[in-house]
């Protein structure tokens, strides 16, 4: 602890004098002392009528750097104020008691005293600021000494290193037809930072490969150095779209293994840098120039877009390359250098050893460097000041640490970090306490930014975490698991499991069996929810879970909250709804004491009740779900939510609601990669459109789903059947395209209905019975709540309310049956087929929520208009059948319900296009107008 003091001589009588003078000033002085972290214990004034005493907690990154900020700030107010005092004191004590730091303050502001102003320092105090600071000597006051001016330590610049060089290689290569080149070996950074300064003019674009960060996070890290030069000379479009990729890959930054989705956003975004960049240094007039540093570093997958990237090029910007290896791995870059070179001038001076100067510097600034150095694994340096001032390091101590090391030509102000081997030197127990304070500190950057949402956790954050001093917390080692699993990117996790490492990665404290057990669990059932096929995810629910002891204070309850979900996701999907609401019911309780880290137990519920057609308790808890998932901040689960959220919806009738959050959901989806996800809202969006009567609409969306790329072979079948069923709607002739393949579940129903509307009956028969042999036999397939399921565009929850066997089969049975009455002459068989129609109608139809409302009446409608105007007679008037139901009762039915159902939208000109653009829809409008209903 370091205790301080500051005292006004002759303060009260000042205080009438001159009270804004004294204001003014303690008011500095105390404002400099908090930024510094001082704890002002005491009222000021409380320790004597002159006196204002605070203290400071030394237990911080750059500490004495933070002294020194506010020893110069008090000098510099004690300076401009010295004519109006007649003097003023601070004294810094440390290792010194309270009392004895007041006595000494109190000789200083006693009247006659020989030492009545300045900054005055007890013993250890001078020996933490002499590298800063000049002291006075030996004083009559005993140990303490007078702080006389500061300095700026360190040895004379080494511009010379790169001013007088002979830079004629590097010059050359920028004219016409010099061609690129590659500097081996410039470890140095005085000769890195010159030729930083050499090419200042041409303002290049600066990639760092394998600095604050993995994979191409240092290409979007270089577009924010340049974003700002960059920015006014671009079309805002173009920027917009730079940020927005950027944004993405910055959140990668600690990942070990990307997704093919985001390698390819990542490959856009290179692509797109590269021609930004070459377009602003034109509008500038500026030689474009790219400077690489370290292009033989691991990460091969970044290097081999880079490569490509930059090949496909139309006009080359001119690449220089800097890297300190030389070895084997540069060998796929080679064929991109016309010239390759050492580094021009020589040896420079301290080359590769700055252990010498290390050695010499205080603590304070060690403490910085490695904090600067070490945040530089995973930050991009211009954050480093914005990260100082978190960890509560004020700007004014990062500007001071950096401007003294780039004397000392240790960093230079683009790149403040030095390689942390360089440390490795310092091994006493004093570097053991400052190492430590600055893993910490790194620690808590890390973590805050990825509470926010501006890192995603990933199972390589554990292994960061460990190596920083410290495992995770429990419930960071679920959210980076379900990360990995949910990206697809579990490698490292099945890496940690075969090598043994994944007990101490994902314990915080002590490691048990029954806790590496449980997670594994999770990490099976999880994977397997997420991205297995129905046999896989039946194998890993095969054996029960492990349990855990929840009366015992150390088991985290998440892990059984996450065992209860998995197991409630899998029951639903198997339709064991009783025990699906036992594990909800369990789980809500867990949630309690969860918190905002609960797990979603209202989704799964709404899921149970919409799977027992209870509509409105459904809606009820997926409110609830979509309050949860915004309050906590778990996008993953909020996409879910909306997802489901708007499939319920759109089985209400509420297609207005349904729609806003199947938008929400799609950009959620978006802005986190998952590509898999955004696509299949859009399929769900498509038909909101389509049920609509929006038809052109459907069709673009469709369409664009089917251009975004990376589909699997469901996904494209699914998403192509779709676009065909609109191209029908829209009276076109989808058949005549070459390629569509309707193979699928969705493509085969639509390939009937197509078929129909081409008036081929006989075709829609063959079809139908097609299809309905393929049923036959057939078990209730597995429901997934947890992935995108591409099997048909039906299914996926509105299936759950239906309980079909196969999606779209009522669908199929309507068009055969409307196709066996159109093939049939005899009025006794159309009667037969009028009364299946009836009975299935009877049975089939869901109370007063089938989205198929209108397509079911409308189908009826048109057979027994038919019957009615081609079997009337003056005999019978009504046909031939006297049970028959009269056709503007069965309209008066369709009209109504129409209705309630466009009654539940709340947006008019959507409501307006339901009911006049939707083809069965605007048919039965048509016929209550026909029939005098309206």
């Amino acid at each position: 602890m370091v205790h301080m003091m500051f005292s006004i001589r002759f303060r009260e009588q000042l205080s009438r004098t001159r009270p804004s003078l004294i204001k003014s000033l303690e008011e500095a002085v105390t404002l400099s002392a908090s930024s510094a972290g001082a704890l002002f214990s005491r009222e000021p004034g409380a320790l004597g009528p002159q006196c204002l005493g605070a203290q400071f907690d030394r237990d911080r990154i750059g500490f004495w750097l933070k002294i020194l900020v506010f020893c110069e700030e008090v000098h510099r107010a004690l300076q401009e104020a010295e004519g109006d005092l007649y003097g003023a004191a601070l004294t810094l004590g440390a290792m010194v008691s309270e009392e004895e730091l007041l006595k000494f303050s109190s000789t200083l502001g006693r009247e006659g005293a020989s030492y009545p102003a300045g900054i005055w320092c007890s013993p250890e105090v001078q020996g933490a600021l002499e590298f800063f600071c000049i002291f006075g000597g030996p004083s009559p006051l005993g140990d303490f000494r007078e702080l006389l001016s500061f300095r700026s330590p360190g040895m004379a610049s080494n511009s010379h290193l790169y001013e007088n060089q002979d830079w004629g290689t590097l010059r050359s290569f920028l004219d016409p037809g010099g061609g690129n080149l590659i500097l081996l070996g410039p470890k140095s950074r005085a000769h890195i930072k010159g030729i930083y300064h050499f090419f200042k003019d041409e303002s290049p674009l600066r990639v760092s490969f394998g600095a604050g960060g993995r994979g191409l996070v240092c290409f979007a890290d270089a577009f924010s150095q340049a974003e700002a030069s960059m920015a006014p000379l671009l079309a805002p479009e173009v920027y917009a779209e730079l940020k927005a990729l950027s944004a993405l890959l910055f959140r990668e930054r600690l990942r070990d293994e990307w997704s093919p989705y985001t390698l390819e956003k990542g490959r856009s975004f290179v692509s797109l840098l590269l021609r930004s960049y070459a377009h602003s240094a034109a509008s500038r007039g500026r030689a474009p120039l790219l400077i690489i540093q370290e292009p033989s570093g691991r990460d091969l997958m970044s290097r081999k877009i880079f490569l490509e990237v930059y090949g496909a090029l139309e006009k080359k910007i001119p690449l220089l390359a800097l890297d300190s290896s030389g070895g084997e791995t540069l060998r796929d870059w080679m064929p991109l250098f016309s010239q390759v070179s050492r580094s021009p001038g020589g040896a420079p001076i301290n080359e590769d050893d700055p252990a010498q100067i290390l050695q010499a510097l205080p603590e304070s600034l060690l403490e910085t460097l490695f904090f600067m150095s070490l945040l530089g694994r995973y930050f991009p340096s211009e954050l480093f000041p914005q990260l100082f001032e978190e960890e509560d390091l004020s700007p004014q101590v990062y500007q001071r640490s950096l401007g003294i090391l780039e004397v000392l030509g240790l960093v230079r102000p683009e790149d403040p970090r030095l390689d942390l081997g360089a440390f490795e030197s310092f091994s006493s127990a004093e570097s053991g306490i400052w190492k430590d304070r600055v893993r910490q500190g790194v620690r808590n950057r890390i973590l805050a930014w990825t509470d926010l949402g501006r890192i995603r956790p990933c199972f390589n954050l554990l292994r960061i975490l460990l190596e920083l001093g410290q495992g995770p917390r429990e419930v960071l080692v679920l959210r980076s698991l379900r990360a990995d699993i949910l990206n697809g990117t579990w490698e490292g996790i099945e890496e940690a499991l075969r090598d043994g490492s994944f007990p101490s990665l994902v314990s915080a404290g002590p490691v048990s069996r029954d806790k590496v057990r449980i997670l594994f669990f999770i990490y099976k059932t999880q994977k397997a929810l997420l991205w297995g096929t129905q046999e896989e995810i039946h194998g890993a629910f095969k054996e029960p879970p492990p349990r855990l002891n929840l009366e015992d204070e150390e088991v985290y309850e998440g892990y059984q909250a996450q065992v209860l979900f998995n197991q409630g996701a899998y029951d639903i999907g198997i339709g064991n709804l009783g025990a699906a609401s036992e594990s909800v019911r369990k789980l809500m309780q867990l949630n309690q004491k969860l918190g905002k880290d609960g797990l979603s137990a209202h989704r799964l519920f709404a899921l149970v009740h919409f799977s027992r057609q209870r509509l409105d308790d459904a809606m009820e808890y997926i409110g609830f779900a979509l309050e949860h998932a915004g309050r906590s901040s778990q996008h993953e689960e909020l996409i879910l939510s909306c997802y489901y959220g708007a499939s319920i919806y759109f089985i209400q009738g509420n297609l207005t609601r349904s729609l806003q959050l199947a938008l929400r959901a799609e950009e959620t989806a978006r802005t986190l990669g998952l590509h898999d996800w955004e696509n299949r809202i859009k399929l769900l969006k498509g038909r909101i459109y389509f049920e609509v009567g929006l038809y052109e609409d459907a069709l673009l969306v469709f369409e664009a789903i089917l251009s975004s790329g990376m589909l699997g072979r469901g996904a494209f079948h699914t998403a192509a059947a779709w676009r065909y069923r609109a191209l029908v709607f829209l009276n076109q002739n989808p058949g005549s395209e070459l390629g569509i393949d309707l193979s699928g579940s969705d493509g085969r129903i639509f390939e009937i209905e197509g078929a129909y509307y081409g008036g081929d009956h006989q075709r829609v028969l063959r079809l139908a019975e097609a299809y309905a042999s393929s049923l036959e036999g057939s078990e209730q397939g597995f429901s997934y709540t947890e992935q995108p399921d591409w099997k048909s565009g039906y299914s996926q929850c509105e299936y759950m309310f239906q309980n079909t066997k196969a999606s779209g089969a009522r669908t199929v049975w309507v068009y055969r049956t409307l196709a066996q009455y159109a093939l049939e002459s005899s009025p006794e068989m159309k009667l037969k087929y009028l009364g299946a129609m009836q009975r299935f109608i009877r049975d089939e139809l869901q109370p007063d929520s089938d989205p198929y409302d209108a397509f079911f009446f409308h189908s009826w409608y048109l057979m027994l208009k038919d019957y009615k105007d081609t079997h009337r007679d003056s005999q019978n008037p009504r046909g031939q059948d006297p049970q028959a139901i009269d056709i503007t009762t069965l309209v008066s039915m369709a009209y109504k319900r129409l209705q309630r159902r466009a009654g539940r939208i709340d947006d008019l000109k959507t409501k307006q296009a339901f009911l006049g653009k939707s083809r069965w829809n605007s048919a039965i409008y048509l016929a209550a107008r026909e029939n005098n209903l309206l």
